[in-house]
């Protein structure tokens, strides 16, 4: 069997590279180094502690007791109710 390209095959596009001066390049980059260090300011400001701390000591997933228990419990809650 001989092999057909599709129709809608292209060669790879080149990438296009972007000269810039060095006094432009230098900008861009300390924009990038204060981004980060406002970032790191920002988590370290404790700003997202308590959204983090609620749950920090909780057990994520809990085993459910087995069914039959909470029928039981709900069996007993109305015999109480009852009385």
């Amino acid at each position: 069997m001989e092999q057909q390209v599709s129709e809608g095959f292209e060669d790879p596009q080149k990438r296009i590279s972007v000269k810039r001066s060095k006094d432009v390049q230098e900008r861009i980059n300390e924009e990038r180094r204060m981004a980060v260090v406002t970032t790191k300011e920002i988590l370290q400001a404790n700003i997202f502690s308590p959204l983090f701390n609620a749950r920090q000591n909780n057990v994520t997933f809990d085993i459910p007791p087995p069914i039959s228990e909470p029928l039981m419990e709900a069996k007993d809650a109305m015999d109480a109710m009852e009385e």
